[in-house]
């Protein structure tokens, strides 16, 4: 399959060219292993089936995830998210509501936990942190629960934080240790569909909506993404991507360019 076919099948199912452009080499081999195992050798015929088929759908759906992640992505980031913004949120709830969408391989979901243990020893009124991890592949989410990761998914992560949180293990993988799995809640969820739960503080929305999704589909789920962040709380998303169009309630969090806080009025 080359580019072009590669494309137009894409934009036929409402999915960016552009994000997929540096993964497309594998991907393009998983769909064609796919048209294989369905007897197929044309792209025209495969469509067909996407269209018309749901579980051909589904699989097309799942086939096409990316799960490309890291522990601490993003540095600045995180010193953000640990010097003043869950501090913030902690001064005025009693539970932090936060999620993690699309969180592929859980990565960022241990990450935002391993900071909060970090960040409530210093609180200076009890809080606790409600995080939910979602991803429409079930397989992603069966290897975030497993919560084994090679040194490639650490090489971002302070020393520290990978002294206190994770164990090398003699295969050379590092395992979250056992507390720091408690409390995150695991769940399937198409981000199409907005946000799975409502009045949430923080909304990790980085690398996924934005930047694998036509123009039209991403604002729309944007907008409804949107509408169950609560006035004051934090949208999240990656470095190098864009809010799908203007939004008033939203501003930039001190000149940050991806994160972005609604406005409580």
């Amino acid at each position: 399959m080359d580019d072009r076919k590669f494309k137009e099948l894409l934009e036929r199912f409402g999915y960016c060219w552009q994000g997929y452009r540096k993964v497309r080499k594998g991907l393009k081999k998983r769909i064609v292993r796919h048209m294989h195992r369905l007897g197929m050798t044309q792209l025209d015929d495969y469509m067909q089936a996407v269209r018309t088929d749901p579980e051909v759908r589904s699989q097309f759906n799942l086939l096409i995830t990316v799960s490309i992640s890291r522990f601490f992505r993003d540095k600045r980031l995180w010193d953000d998210i640990k010097g003043s913004i869950l501090p913030g949120l902690a001064q005025n709830k009693g539970v932090v509501k936060a999620w993690s969408a699309g969180c592929a391989c859980g990565e960022e979901a241990y990450t935002l936990k391993m900071t909060w243990e970090a960040v409530k020893v210093s609180l200076r009124k009890k809080a606790e942190l409600f995080l939910l991890a979602t991803d429409i592949n079930p397989e992603y989410l069966r290897r975030a629960r497993e919560a084994l990761y090679p040194s490639s998914s650490i090489k971002e992560a302070p020393p520290n934080m990978v002294q206190a949180f994770l164990e090398a293990r003699e295969d050379k993988q590092f395992a979250l240790k056992e507390y720091v799995k408690e409390g995150i809640h695991w769940r399937i969820h198409d981000l199409l569909e907005g946000a799975p739960v409502t009045e949430l503080d923080l909304i990790f929305l980085r690398n996924n909506l934005l930047t694998y999704y036509g123009k039209e589909i991403k604002a729309s789920a944007f907008r409804r993404i949107l509408n169950d962040l609560n006035p004051g709380g934090f949208l999240i998303i990656g470095a190098h991507e864009r809010l799908p169009g203007e939004f008033e309630e939203l501003r930039r969090w001190h000149g940050r360019k991806y994160i972005f806080q609604k406005s409580v009025f």
